[in-house]
């Protein structure tokens, strides 16, 4: 029987994948299964998807290469994209840093030359060249005790997916490598090694790889976003009044959802969340459900989300469930996917930053606000929040006209208060985003992730 391989490099793979039904669409390949996951995460994942179809073994813990550190930082310096030449920017000029001035100075000009270097294929082809003569005997010797037919990479920045693709190609295997999400062209990869197909979620992002990645077009498969087809086909929806009773909330009131951007915006979400209990308390906005959603890995204390629940009388839920496991201990349960299902199909507004709720909101409709200034700070603009939506995949949102994008605390006033009494307004954008980030709207990109697997396979 032929075999897949498929690793399990993070939460985010299993949320988009293993809770979308790929399960039970790849039993059609006729192929024996095995996914490759943390060891200490593997009973999780056997009480949660059980072992008649596939089976998880434990994902070795290769210690990682000082040389592959060296190429995911060289990749990343030299990806000639807006967002790369502002973090470069932020890196210098960035308020709070631990790392020594000294060191940001004499970093910052290999930083910018690498940026440049980027923009030349020549230099792009070095760079792969020279990341295909480094080996990886662990890897290899996994490789040949699975001896699998098929590699499928599903997040091919993440883990160690890209010593697995390498070492596969090195070994004569199939390879099949997917993207993680929006931003990977723009932020984190020019394709470090080239699968031998590529699977990416939009027409805009097979239009980077070709343009930003040298990838050929002819071998790039575009399938949409298994995580949305839940959305697309209303899966798990419950009524509004039950939900927001559920949350503790009062559901004859508005429901405002605050949604936190992760790392990179950590001490503006904190600063929003007090200027959005300002602005209630002092009636500037009327009083509302404010549902406060941290970043799925970068939640608040217990204290402070008990805080923000007695203090300011909002709405504060973990947004995934924490297993006590060493490293990455996140897990998309169906209590947390149905908390954020409901979250967008119910929310009146949804606030935040720089984050991809924006495109799931967007396929409910829900009214969209950006922020784009810095509330109770004065920062220049390579640290302030001004600076998100110069970014490739944050313009590509703000281009479609489906985003309120606010740059002060009176816009971000009177964008709620159109929006609150006029939910249609920007509706048009809201529907070229589902379109262009989205894309497939039949809520089959399962299907179709597993119909390339099985051209191929």
């Amino acid at each position: 029987m032929k075999k897949i391989l498929i690793p399990v490099s993070n939460s985010f793979f299993v949320r988009n994948f293993l809770r979308s039904g790929f399960i039970q669409k790849i039993r059609d390949l006729g192929a024996e299964v095995v996914f490759l996951s943390p060891a200490d995460k593997i009973p999780f994942y056997i009480s949660e998807f059980g072992t008649d179809v596939v089976k998880f073994e434990p994902l070795p813990r290769i210690t990682q290469l000082r040389l592959d550190n060296f190429f995911k930082r060289l990749e990343g310096w030299s990806i000639h994209s807006r967002f790369v030449y502002l973090a470069h920017r932020h890196f210098l000029a960035r308020v709070g840093s631990r790392d020594a001035f000294l060191r940001r100075i004499l970093l910052f000009p290999i930083r910018m030359t690498l940026w440049r270097l980027g923009s030349f294929a020549l230099w792009r082809a070095c760079v792969r060249k020279s990341y295909s003569l480094i080996s990886n005997r662990t890897w290899r010797k996994i490789l040949r005790q699975y001896n699998p037919s098929l590699v499928f990479c599903p997040s091919i920045n993440l883990g160690q997916e890209w010593q697995i693709i390498r070492e596969a190609k090195r070994c004569g295997i199939r390879t099949v490598g997917m993207t993680a999400s929006w931003d990977n062209f723009y932020s984190k990869t020019f394709l470090r090694v080239f699968p031998d197909y590529l699977l990416v979620q939009t027409k805009l992002m097979r239009d980077q790889a070709v343009r930003l990645a040298d990838y050929p077009a002819s071998k790039i498969s575009v399938v949409g976003l298994p995580q949305y087809d839940r959305y697309f086909k209303k899966n798990g929806i419950i009524p509004r009044n039950q939900f927001i009773v559920g949350l503790g909330g009062d559901p004859g009131k508005k429901l405002l959802v605050f949604a936190c951007s992760g790392k990179v915006t950590l001490t503006e979400d904190v600063e929003m969340i007090e200027l959005l209990r300002r602005l209630i308390k002092n009636g500037t906005l009327p009083a509302m459900n404010v549902l406060v959603r941290p970043h799925p890995k970068r939640t608040f204390s217990e204290s402070y989300m008990e805080k923000i629940r007695k203090e300011y009388g909002f709405l504060a839920l973990t947004p995934a469930r924490k297993l006590n496991v060493a490293g990455d201990p996140w897990e998309f349960d169906e209590r947390a996917i149905s908390l954020l299902t409901n979250s967008l199909a119910h929310a009146d507004v949804v606030i935040s930053t720089c984050t991809t709720l924006f495109i799931e909101a967007a396929i409910f409709d829900a009214p969209l606000i950006a922020i784009g200034f810095d509330a109770g700070r004065k920062l220049n603009y390579w640290n302030s929040s001004r600076r998100f939506f110069e970014w490739e995949h944050m313009a590509d949102l703000k281009r479609t006209g489906g985003v309120f994008n606010v740059t002060s605390e009176r816009e971000l006033v009177e964008a709620l208060r159109l929006y609150l009494n006029d939910r249609k307004l920007h509706h048009e954008g809201r529907e070229k985003i589902v379109a262009e980030q989205a894309v497939f709207t039949d809520g089959q990109s399962v299907s179709k992730t597993v119909d390339v697997l099985r051209s191929v396979f």
